[in-house]
């Protein structure tokens, strides 16, 4: 029985049956099963055998114009002649491909490697390697958990929701680290990637409110409900222009230099994001770093704008990281760091993996004054984290009182950013997957071979899908034999040297960079910013 069957089982109303040669695909929304024709080798159409994960002989992506729904890769040129979402030409910002990267000469297996597809030593002597590298290059992260003014009124708000404070909370150290980072300034354009709803663009434009000749720049893949951005529409720059603009396209093809409103004015471009899922970080970086300096004819600009010092070059990152099980070597931009290691293209999937480790058991914060640090209040922090009795927390107090039960949030209810469907899941994950903020634990538990809740492995033919199954039992043991607090440990150094690729990429393109905890775990585990600044900003 499928995902779908069963969340349809548990309702008494009687299911609708699928039309003979029709597709199989149930669409709760509408209540009915989709009416496309299935596909010969499948009960699925074209559209939903890619949802729910049926290999097909020819490759399905998303549509650059329209996310939401796919094309064969080999037709993509006819189907944008065709799409109803396309209104006229292709805008000069999109570049199918652009941001994509390269293997780089690299023999990429495919299907991906992961923990349960590989044996027991080679397991074993990667973990001796991440254990070695991280001592070797990362060490401790400085913890440095800020706030912002801005924030101080929402976070003491007494109807605020759990789930709400612990947004709230990111958001304002997000935007204390680009304070104390000079990048709330003036003459700046602001880029969110993977932006949503534009939650943080809203608190940011509040908390950069008086500075001079700025601009906010909102990318997102997807049609989004109930923006913020909705609320900042009469805003205006100095020349009159709008202060808000939202473009919606993959961050994979998007060339930043060719963006209309970039191009008409000299500013210096800070990209910025909460929870750019995977590879879409390496997307956004190679985005904000590698295309910026070009024009619509694809030469580069005048030699002037092109000096680091130039307004059209990046001002700042601040990213911060999550779901690094879901990179791709061809996408990351940090190769030239793993292979001074030693490390292949097979290794880094294998890493990659393993980085599900550090969230995949990760239970969430308890709904218990006993764990709850006093950080609404907005202060200027020194770097350590200061425990001081939750009970004088009034918003947080508030949130408790206002809770029908104290409940412990666990693994499987958490989600990065916010809840997606099952479709939405599958889908990302089939097509680009680039900029989905989705569950990174329940999703990863059966490929990162850790145990969540104490819950076995799933019940699947590991025969047909991992190979040899005495090889494979060999390998439980040897997970079995580290401790749930050994293979978190292991997962967070592997996050760690992934994320230390970026900034070793970023120091390669003259802009100081480095990584940092900006918010407690116990308010998510992804709790890890990447920040880079212009080497030459005078207020650095």
């Amino acid at each position: 029985m499928t995902d779908q069957q069963e969340s349809r089982g548990s309702n008494l109303v009687a299911e609708p049956i699928p039309v003979e040669g029709k597709c199989h695909f149930y669409i709760p929304r509408k209540k009915r099963f989709c009416r496309f024709s299935q596909m010969k080798s499948t009960d699925y159409c074209a559209e939903h055998a890619t949802v729910m994960g049926v290999n097909l002989e020819r490759k399905r992506i998303s549509c650059p114009l329209d996310p939401k729904h796919s094309c064969y890769e080999d037709q993509l040129q006819n189907h944008l002649k065709k799409c109803r979402r396309a209104q006229g030409e292709l805008p000069p910002y999109y570049n199918a491909g652009i941001n994509s990267g390269d293997s780089e000469g690299e023999n990429v297996p495919d299907p991906k490697v992961t923990v349960l597809t590989v044996s027991t030593e080679e397991l074993q002597d990667l973990v001796v390697k991440v254990n070695r590298l991280f001592e070797e290059h990362i060490g401790d992260i400085p913890s440095e958990i800020l706030c912002h003014e801005s924030l101080n009124e929402e976070l003491s708000n007494p109807s605020l929701g759990l789930s709400a404070l612990r947004h709230r909370k990111q958001q304002a150290s997000l935007i204390g680290h680009m304070e104390k980072a000079h990048l709330l300034r003036d003459d700046i354009c602001y880029v969110e990637m993977g932006a949503g709803k534009g939650q943080l663009t809203h608190w940011l434009y509040s908390a950069a409110s008086g500075r001079q000749n700025i601009c906010f720049v909102l990318v997102d893949r997807s049609t989004v409900r109930y923006k913020y951005d909705n609320l900042h529409k009469e805003a205006t720059t100095s020349d009159g222009g709008s202060a808000m603009e939202r473009i919606r396209i993959d961050i994979e093809n998007l060339n930043l230099g060719n963006l209309l409103s970039l191009k008409q004015i000299e500013k210096a471009v800070v990209a910025f994001g909460k929870h750019l899922c995977g590879s879409a970080t390496d997307l956004a970086l190679r985005c904000i770093m590698e295309t910026l300096p070009t024009c619509t004819d694809g030469k580069e600009i005048h030699e002037k704008l092109a000096k680091p010092s130039s307004p059209r070059n990046p001002g700042g990152v601040v990213i911060a990281l999550c779901c690094h099980h879901r990179c791709t070597w061809q996408a990351y931009v940090g190769k030239a760091f793993f292979k001074s290691c030693g490390l292949s293209a097979r290794d880094f999937q294998l890493i990659s993996s393993m980085s599900s480790w550090a969230t995949c058991c990760w239970k969430g914060w308890r709904l218990d004054t006993s764990q709850v640090q006093r950080s609404t209040q907005c202060q200027k922090s020194t770097g350590v984290e200061e425990k001081v009795n939750p009970e004088s927390d009034i918003c947080v107090k508030n949130c408790l009182d206002n809770q029908e039960s104290k409940e412990m949030i666990d693994c499987k209810n958490y989600k990065c950013t916010q809840n997606h469907t099952k479709r939405d899941h599958a889908k990302s994950q089939t097509l680009s997957g680039h900029s989905d903020k989705s569950d990174t634990r329940a999703q990863t538990t059966k490929e990162s071979g850790a145990k969540c809740d104490n819950t076995e492995f799933e019940d699947v033919d590991e025969k047909e899908h991992y190979g040899d199954q005495e090889e494979m039992q060999e390998m439980k043991r040897y997970v079995s034999k580290l401790s749930e607090k050994e293979r978190e440990e292991v997962g967070r150094k592997c996050k760690h040297l992934i994320d230390y690729g970026r900034v070793m990429y970023l120091k390669a393109k003259g802009l100081n960079s480095q990584l940092k905890i900006f918010i407690e775990n116990y308010y998510t585990p992804e709790n890890v910013i990447l920040i880079a600044t212009s080497t030459s900003d005078p207020q650095q």
